[in-house]
């Protein structure tokens, strides 16, 4: 756990530590759903109430520091236990014929799109120069639930694809050429920061901020940075992968008949 989250050599890698402390904590609520479910369920239940509520305490405060509720791992925890009840849920029922009526997939796709469009737009209001940050009121709502609500939006799209409700939005997500991308995804992840802020640092006239210079160097920041995410995937993820595995993996069997059989 980072201990002064000032000082820090790339500023995404804050995210790397928690992700990596919720792996380690996971085992221990995955382990009693699948060995007894009734334990496991009511234990993921109340671990998951109680980092809501522990937010919901969090955000109720006047909290100017932000290094002390936002790099939490109690405070990320909510969507990563979303994913552990989806996993489970996926398990459950894998080989079950489950089957949702007409109405009830209607209304899932109804309530996560609501869920997703409210996240996302949630807080366009405070975009108005007037009104310089949320009211301690909204805070407090705002807060705690926005993330385990873009979960619940993820996690239904990822449950109807997987059971066939997905539609025409399962063709696209299933199309092929999103694969070499998410390979690329964790080096974008890890170097969009640095390139964005030397972009604008780099900019020696003044910048006006419309929808289509907006669109323009959105996409322009998108394009170089995978690119260059290729090359340091190439150079540096994948050798040292391929290292990984050639160093782990265990070596294959001889097959001893074949050789008694040339030695013959």
């Amino acid at each position: 756990m980072f201990s002064n989250i000032a000082w820090q050599c790339m500023f995404p890698t804050w995210y790397l530590a928690i992700d990596m402390q919720l792996f380690l904590v996971s085992p221990i609520l995955i382990y009693p759903l699948w060995r007894w479910r009734k334990c496991g369920i009511s234990l993921l239940t109340l671990v998951t109430i109680g980092c809501h509520v522990n937010i919901l305490f969090v955000f109720s405060k006047d909290n100017s520091n932000t290094n002390h509720p936002h790099y939490k791992p109690w405070i990320r925890a909510p969507p990563y236990l979303v994913g552990i009840w989806t996993g489970w849920f996926l398990h459950i029922t894998k080989q079950s014929q489950f089957k949702l009526s007409k109405i009830t997939v209607a209304m899932g796709w109804m309530i996560s799109i609501i869920l997703g469009a409210a996240v996302t737009y949630g807080e366009a209001y405070n975009t108005n120069q007037s009104v310089l940050e949320m009211s301690s009121e909204l805070t407090a709502t705002f807060g705690p639930v926005h993330r385990i609500a873009w979960a619940c939006f993820v996690a239904w799209i990822i449950f109807a694809c997987s059971h066939g409700y997905g539609g025409v939005l399962n063709r696209i997500l299933s199309w092929k050429g999103f694969l070499p991308l998410s390979r690329l995804t964790y080096c974008v992840y890890l170097i969009h920061f640095d390139y964005v802020l030397i972009y604008y640092s780099a900019l020696r006239k003044r910048f006006y901020y419309r929808m289509f210079e907006e669109f323009i160097t959105l996409f322009g920041i998108f394009f170089y940075l995978f690119a260059l995410a290729f090359f340091i995937s190439v150079s540096l993820e994948v050798p040292f992968l391929r290292l990984e595995k050639l160093i782990f993996s265990s070596k294959p069997k001889r097959n001893t008949l074949s050789i008694e059989h040339h030695t013959s």
